[in-house]
């Protein structure tokens, strides 16, 4: 089993390299529905519907002090679509998650203390792949 290395997970929205983020897991993004699905039929005829809904979400954890605060702020004062793509390069073929229309849902709540704090950013993707970075 290789090592794993978070310094080789990078994270861009926007063309910008995110940097700053939180202690524990910075980044998770999933489907906003099931790709496919089953219908049974009284007689146990099953068909597969493949689902037309690509959308997704991702959230990713950043320091309060974290330079991508102020550009994904930006982002979310112009309410226009942008590209987003996480690489992991820890594995062959660099595997990831991206979306070229993205927005950011909503701001992260305001919290302050005697640390360093973290924040919450959500994205909305409209089309989330969740693939080897070759597939994109």
């Amino acid at each position: 089993m290789k090592q794993y290395d978070p310094k080789k997970v990078s994270v861009t929205v926007a063309g910008f390299v995110l940097t700053g983020f939180g202690e524990d897991t910075f980044i998770t993004g999933s489907r906003s529905s099931d790709k496919r699905t089953t219908h049974v039929s009284a007689k146990g005829e099953v068909t597969f519907s493949k689902s037309a809904d690509d959308t997704g979400e991702v959230t990713f954890t950043l320091k309060h002090n974290s330079p991508g605060n102020a550009m994904l702020k930006r982002l979310y004062n112009s309410d226009d679509e942008f590209q987003f793509a996480c690489v992991d390069a820890n594995i062959d073929g660099d595997i990831g998650v991206a979306g070229s229309r993205c927005v950011v849902k909503t701001l992260p709540d305001f919290e302050r203390g005697a640390e360093v704090g973290e924040v919450e950013w959500n994205l909305l993707v409209a089309d989330y792949d969740h693939a080897f970075i070759t597939d994109f």
